[in-house]
């Protein structure tokens, strides 16, 4: 699961530039699958072709979008740790990417300075996926811990991908990352990086987690 975070207004001019872009290369829907495979409406890109696209998007992103955020996990050792430590019964991997991603915000240092000073966080989620409800639960369950987690986790909806090239451009993060995590399992160690990825961290803040194991933290005792 990936995403991007940025304020409304520059969210807005965002979508109405990438989608500039997109209508002029005769990009309909920015289906990442697709773009690598080089088929549907990126048939016949060359690899400079591709990049030279995803550098023009990237770079609206730049003063719009304030940062990028991705987290994958292991599906087989989300599920192990659940069954070894007796946990999560009914999280999903989704579920747990969303959880993590939104905890993440909520605590990253320059993010909790933002929301100290009044904003809040929307998340959109693309519609569709069958864990999507789980994404939604976890939303509602961090606004119940505590008030400063209510007031600065605003809203949670789906829109539909075609509705949005924010959405697709966030799926596409997604996508390449979840490739590269891909490759270090097929290979055991992280091969150089894709110029792809190194675009998409050009001079921009990103976070970037993969889970690949889990232990349980035994949860604090109070103190006398």
């Amino acid at each position: 699961m990936a995403g991007y975070v940025g304020f409304l207004p520059e969210w807005s001019d965002f979508e109405i530039k990438a989608r500039e872009v997109c209508a002029r290369e005769n990009v309909s829907v920015l289906h990442a699958k697709e773009f690598y495979d080089t088929k549907g409406d990126f048939a016949g890109w060359s690899r400079y072709k591709k990049e030279s696209f995803v550098r023009e998007i990237h770079d609206l992103s730049l003063g719009r979008l304030e940062l990028g955020i991705s987290f994958s996990v292991e599906k087989s050792a989300f599920l192990k740790g659940k069954r070894e430590h007796k946990v999560a019964h009914n999280e999903s991997a989704f579920g747990f990417c969303f959880r993590s991603i939104a905890y993440g915000l909520m605590h990253d240092v320059v993010v909790s300075e933002v929301l100290k000073n009044g904003e809040n966080l929307t998340f959109i989620l693309e519609s569709g996926d069958q864990n999507g409800e789980d994404a939604h639960r976890i939303f509602n369950w961090l606004k119940g811990l505590n008030p400063t987690f209510d007031r600065a986790l605003y809203s949670f909806g789906f829109a539909d991908k075609r509705s949005s090239v924010g959405l697709q451009w966030a799926d596409f993060l997604a996508v390449t990352t979840r490739r590269y995590a891909d490759a270090y399992k097929r290979l055991g160690r992280y091969p150089e990086e894709p110029k792809i990825i190194s675009i998409l961290r050009d001079r921009i803040y990103m976070i970037d987690h993969v889970a690949e194991s889990f232990v349980l933290v035994p949860k604090r005792g109070r103190r006398a």
